[in-house]
């Protein structure tokens, strides 16, 4: 996740922190942050790390926040474990920059405040993206929308391509999306094949794959 999106999430997590103050006579408040990840822990260290380092500018560090991460390495069933343990710990915000991680989120509260970074359907997610209800808020990637003009100029920069190569992070990826694709690629006469990559070490071998089965 890049940087703009870093600061998307971060926005968002001290707008929901602000309104979770403790009475006066409890001393200064210790937020909880609760940050589902569905990468491992060497692909996401590079986000995590910047996120902790905008928390701590902000002023929210040791001395007032406990910053609870997970990395679910692509297990959807480690998703589900983490999503029930934060909400055992009562953490006051819930991070889950991916749609896997926010489907996990949603199915264990309706309580917690969870801030995403999600891709289409997210209207679906929380109802409408005008007047988004429930406990969900972030940002959407509106990647559906656009994939049938991704293909489409592609398809008029190359008028005879028929076959597409659909490369996708096997860990995190939204199923529907996947589908979305394709469908829009049957439209322009073409055909999908998936290539799920995994890591960084997996594009190589992927590559390979492509050439083979063109």
């Amino acid at each position: 996740m890049n940087k703009t999106f870093v600061h998307a999430l971060l926005g968002i997590c001290l707008l929901v922190l602000s309104g979770a103050h403790a009475p006066a006579q409890q001393g200064p408040k210790l937020y909880k942050v609760g940050l589902l990840n569905p990468n491992t822990q060497a692909i996401a260290k590079n986000y995590v790390q910047a996120f902790r380092q905008e928390l701590a500018a902000l002023g929210y560090g040791d001395h007032n926040l406990v910053l609870e991460v997970r990395y679910a390495e692509g297990n959807r069933e480690r998703m589900k474990d983490f999503a029930n343990e934060f909400n055992r710990l009562g953490v006051d915000v819930l991070v889950t920059p991916s749609e896997p991680a926010l489907l996990a989120a949603r199915a264990v509260t309706t309580s917690i405040p969870i801030v995403t970074v999600s891709c289409d359907p997210l209207e679906k997610l929380v109802g409408s993206l005008n007047r988004p209800g429930g406990n969900v808020t972030g940002f959407s990637c509106v990647s559906a929308a656009a994939a049938g003009k991704r293909l489409g100029l592609l398809k008029s920069m190359s008028p005879s391509a028929s076959r597409v190569a659909l490369l996708y992070s096997g860990a995190d990826a939204y199923e529907p999306d996947l589908r979305n694709v394709e469908e829009s690629a049957r439209k322009l006469d073409m055909t999908v094949t998936r290539f799920p990559v995994a890591t960084a070490a997996g594009l190589a071998p992927a590559f390979d794959s492509i050439k083979i089965d063109g």
